[in-house]
């Protein structure tokens, strides 16, 4: 730095300021620090001449222009306030960045005369360095699905019981794969040795995928003694899903199981085991956070544990906690605390766990949650089924909610259905129940009830199909239900073949487009009375009576309500059915049928009103669905 000072500068004390302005780049991705400092221990501006000893010496605090003293001087990296000239062995820090964004710095420096001094130039080297901040050498591992593939590959030398750090890399190099990303600073190996999975890495810091799904999933239930987690940072994991999924773990260590940015905990712990019989190693692990956690459908699913704690876990942002527990083998929840409001889906959540009792729902506050399809279907440890005081207000799906469930006694006395819209196979092949009494649900908003007392099964995720099962259900109570926005009543109440009796008379069925098998195989009928039914809109009756009243040799089926023109499939509808007269109008109308195979095939002891017997060589089609009259031949019987 050079200054200049006149006799009249000196005489007036003036102040005089130079500025230098440097521009800093750097493709560091944490940036740079940029320092000031004299270029030795000497810190005093000196007089050109050598012969002089003038010198002006640099302030000895921070202060600002109008502070200093004659004769001295600092320097400024705000232009305000003036700092002392640092020695070059402690020099001082200007700029410090966190980033390779080029910065452009201006340093100014500040002289006041002194009448002291001599006229002439006055002169000092400095020295602004700019040096590059650490970089801690990095490494990520691959994708979970990449690195399973690998493991499974390593393990062709034998199975993997433990998986840990390795403190150097094996002897034989040529035994490890690399298990990094491409984009990694440093390399990470793994390689298989004496049972054990090994991983190491010289980076500072070694990071799992942000996608870690599938990372350990499916090693076949075998005993896994350790899965050491430690050294690994999981700060920038994301989607976890089927994480641990088909293992048992006797032992999980980490030292920091940072899950606070996950998103996706989906099938996490699916069917996976642990030698304590809970997950409090892996749940009550240091780090192990929820709150950014959306997805947990199915995390649980399978679960081959007896006690899950959920208490304390933060669950504000999950939306989806569909098949969560499903089907696993869990004999005590703890979900006190919980708080869900984000929650949608609920659908399956405890189907087919063995929990004795619950109520333990009711601590959910589940005002949010819209789908509750299949939540306590498949159970089969409860006999007398208590449904739990929780809140069904925004519900709209309920299908198959006990489907398949072997409850022999049912306490709905706490369902609200008042905004349900889908209620197909709620109650489909419940095998043990006698009697079912569902007069105060509220179904004005119901569209879809069909199957929903169905005595068979069409799932293929229980591992049946199409299977009917033993059947116990004799009385049905479905009186005050509003089903005038209902559109698909097919296979209400297929195959239910023990009830005797059926009131739907105050059915309302304006809506209805769709009726096939609604009755099919209710053999035990022995009186239906659907005389409210209006079926303008119905398109299809298939099989709608097909082996319906079988037991009621020479009843009566009253379908006089019926107007059928829009129906265009009347496929096996009254097909092997004992009745000797169905009682209809003219209104029975076939001219837009283009299906009527085997309408009345079987249909024996059926009798027209004006004696048309049936007859094998008999059309079995749409032909005879008329009231029967002389030239005219008919199955139907015009009512008195």
């Amino acid at each position: 730095m050079d200054f200049h000072f006149t006799s009249a500068d000196l005489a007036n004390s003036a102040f005089k300021q130079s500025a230098v302005t440097a521009t800093v780049s750097t493709n560091n991705p944490t940036g740079f620090t940029f320092y000031i400092s004299s270029t030795d221990e000497d810190t005093d501006l000196k007089h050109t001449n050598p012969s002089s000893m003038a010198k002006i010496p640099s302030i000895g605090t921070s202060l600002v222009e109008s502070n200093f003293t004659a004769g001295s001087w600092g320097y400024s990296s705000d232009a305000i306030n003036f700092n002392p000239i640092p020695k070059a062995s402690a020099p001082s820090t200007i700029l410090v960045t966190n980033n390779n964004t080029s910065q452009r710095i201006a340093v100014n420096f500040g002289v006041k005369a002194s009448p002291s001094l001599e006229s002439g130039s006055y002169t000092k080297q400095i020295l602004l360095t700019a040096t590059t901040n650490f970089t801690p050498s990095e490494a990520t591992f691959l994708s979970g699905s990449q690195f399973r593939t690998i493991i499974n590959d390593l393990e062709s030398s034998g199975r993997m019981r433990e998986f840990k750090r390795a403190t150097t890399l094996p002897a034989n190099l040529t035994l490890a794969r690399v298990v990094s990303s491409s984009d990694s600073y440093r390399v990470i190996y793994a390689w298989y040795d004496s049972g054990i999975i090994y991983w190491w890495s010289d980076a500072d810091t070694v990071y799992m995928n942000e996608d870690a799904s599938n990372m350990f999933h499916g090693f076949l239930y075998r005993d896994i003694n350790l899965l050491d987690l430690t050294g690994i940072n999981m700060s920038k994991v994301k989607r976890m899903s089927d994480f641990f999924t088909s293992n048992k773990i006797n032992h999980f260590l980490t030292d920091n199981f940072d899950t606070s940015n996950v998103e996706d905990m989906s099938f996490m712990l699916c069917n996976t085991a642990t030698n304590n019989g809970d997950y409090s190693e892996i749940l009550n692990a240091p780090g192990f956070s929820t709150k950014n956690v959306k997805n947990m459908s199915n995390m649980f699913r399978e679960a081959q544990v007896t006690s899950l704690n959920l208490s304390g876990l933060d669950f504000s942002n999950v939306e989806d906690m569909s098949h969560m527990l499903q089907t696993s083998y869990l004999t005590s929840l703890n979900l006190t605390g919980l708080h869900i409001p984000k929650v949608k889906d609920m659908s399956y959540f405890v189907a087919g766990t063995r929990l004795s009792d619950y109520s333990v729902l009711a601590a959910l506050d589940t005002s949010n949650v819209e789908n509750m399809s299949g939540m306590f279907s498949t159970i089969y440890g409860v006999s007398h089924f208590i449904f739990p005081n929780i809140n069904m207000s925004s519900v709209n799906n309920m299908s198959e909610m006990f489907d398949m469930s072997k409850f022999s006694s049912m306490d709905l006395t706490a369902i609200n259905t008042s905004n349900v819209v889908d209620m197909s196979r709620a109650f489909a092949c419940m095998s043990e129940l006698t009697n079912l009494d569902l007069r105060n649900f509220r179904t004005h908003n119901v569209k879809n009830m069909s199957e929903m007392f169905s005595r068979k099964s069409s799932f293929t995720d229980f591992g049946t199909c199409d299977v009917t099962i033993n059947d116990k259900l004799q009385n049905l109570i479905l009186s005050n239900w509003d089903t005038r926005n209902v559109e698909n009543m097919s296979k209400m109440f297929y195959e239910a073949s023990k009830l005797t009796q059926l009131d739907l008379s105050n059915f309302n069925t304006s809506n209805v487009t769709n009726m096939s098998g609604m009755f099919n195989g209710t053999r035990g009928l022995t009186s239906l009375n659907i005389s409210s039914f209006d079926t303008r809109r119905v398109v299809d009756m298939t099989a709608m009576f097909y082996m319906s009243m079988v037991n009621n040799l020479d009843g009566t089926l009253d379908i006089s309500s019926f107007d059928t023109r829009s129906v265009i499939n009347m496929a096996s509808m009254f097909s092997g059915m004992k009745v000797k007269t169905i009682y209809a109008s003219n209104l029975f109308i076939t001219n837009q049928v283009n299906n009527s195979a085997y309408m009345f095939a079987g249909c024996f002891r059926i009798r027209g009103g004006n004696g048309t017997t049936f007859v094998n060589s008999n059309p079995k089609d749409k032909t005879y669905a008329r009231i029967d009259a002389p030239g005219a031949p008919g199955y139907f019987t015009l009512k008195p």
